[in-house]
C-alpha cells in the first residue's frame, strides 16, 4: 500500500493503521480537521463509525498538504486487515462477529401494538453438523437457561425432525434432564407412535435404575395406563417385589400384592381398614 505526497515525496507505508497515518517527509504535522458534527465519533457511536471518521479525517489532512491518498488502499487496509476485538458497551449497538460486553440486562420485547411471531428467530438450518446456539451456564450452582411459561402457555416446546431428537440431556455426574412443578406435571412426554419417554443406561456395569419414580405422598411412584398398565421384561426376572420389614398391613386395596419379611406373597382380596389378605406363596 503506497501514499503519494507530491513529486518527490513517496513513502511506502506498511502495517500502519489508517487512523494514525504518519506525516510525509519534509512537512510539519498540522492539526486534523474535525469530522462534521453529524459524523463526529462520540461515546454513543459504534466503534466502526469512529474508525471510519478517522480515515476520512486522515484523507483530508493529506490532500491539504499537497498529497493524494489512494482511497482503495485505505479501504483495503481498514476493512480487510485482521480486526481487533471490539466490545459494545452498554447503550451501544450489538456488533455481529465480535465479542460484546454488557453490565445490564438486555430485554427484547415487541413494539406496542405489534405481535411478531416469533419475536426472535435464529436460523441455523444451512449449517450441516453445526450448533445454532450455545449457552454456557454460570459456575457451580448457576442456571444456563430459564424458561418461564404463563398460566395458559407452554414454557418450552421442542420439535424433532424425522429421525432426530427433540431434546437431549447429558450430565457427567449430575442430572441430564430435570422437571419440577408445584402442582402440575414436572416432565411430560407425548408421541404419535413412538415411546413418549425412554430411559436408557449405556454402562453395562451400572446398577442404577433407567427410570425411577419417587413420591412423598400417597400416590404411586410410577403409574402406567394402557391396554396393559405395565409390560416388563428382565434377564433376572420380569418384576421384583421387595420384601417389607414386617407382616402385611391390616388395611389395603383390592389388587394389592405384598411380600412380608419372611418372603411370603399376599394378595389383597377385599380392601378397607380391615382388609382380607390371601397368602399366595
Amino acid at each position: 500500500m503506497k501514499f503519494k505526497f507530491g513529486k518527490n515525496d513517496t513513502d511506502a507505508v506498511k502495517g500502519v493503521d489508517a487512523g494514525s497515518i504518519p506525516s510525509p517527509v519534509g512537512h510539519e504535522a498540522t492539526a486534523q480537521t474535525p469530522a462534521p458534527p453529524e459524523r463526529r465519533a462520540n461515546g454513543g457511536t459504534s466503534a466502526l463509525l469512529r474508525q471510519a471518521a478517522k480515515v476520512r479525517t486522515s484523507q483530508r489532512h493529506m490532500r491539504r498538504r499537497g498529497g493524494t491518498v489512494s482511497i482503495a488502499a485505505v479501504a483495503d487496509h481498514t476493512w480487510l486487515a485482521p480486526r481487533q476485538v471490539v466490545h459494545a458497551a452498554t447503550g451501544n449497538n450489538f456488533i455481529l462477529g465480535q465479542t460484546n460486553d454488557a453490565n445490564a440486562t438486555t430485554v427484547l420485547q415487541p413494539t406496542s401494538g405489534a405481535q411478531p411471531n416469533p419475536l426472535f428467530h435464529l436460523n441455523g438450518s444451512a449449517m450441516a453438523g453445526r450448533t445454532t446456539v450455545v449457552v454456557d451456564a454460570p459456575g457451580t450452582t448457576g442456571i444456563g437457561v430459564v424458561v418461564n411459561g404463563n398460566n395458559q402457555g407452554t414454557g418450552l416446546s421442542v420439535t424433532a425432525g424425522t429421525s432426530g431428537l427433540a431434546i437431549s440431556g447429558t450430565g457427567s455426574s449430575g442430572t441430564g434432564v430435570s422437571g419440577t412443578s408445584a402442582d402440575g406435571t414436572g416432565v411430560s412426554g407425548t408421541s404419535g407412535s413412538g415411546n413418549a419417554v425412554t430411559g436408557t443406561i449405556s454402562n453395562a456395569g451400572s446398577s442404577a435404575d433407567a427410570v425411577s419414580g419417587t413420591t412423598a405422598g400417597t400416590g404411586a411412584g410410577v403409574s402406567g395406563t394402557g391396554a396393559r398398565g405395565g409390560d416388563f421384561t428382565g434377564t433376572a426376572a420380569a418384576i421384583r417385589l421387595r420384601p417389607a420389614s414386617g407382616a402385611h398391613p391390616a388395611s389395603g386395596e383390592v389388587g394389592d400384592l405384598f411380600v412380608d419379611s419372611a418372603g411370603r406373597l399376599f394378595y389383597c382380596r377385599a380392601g378397607g381398614a380391615a382388609a382380607i389378605w390371601v397368602k399366595l406363596a
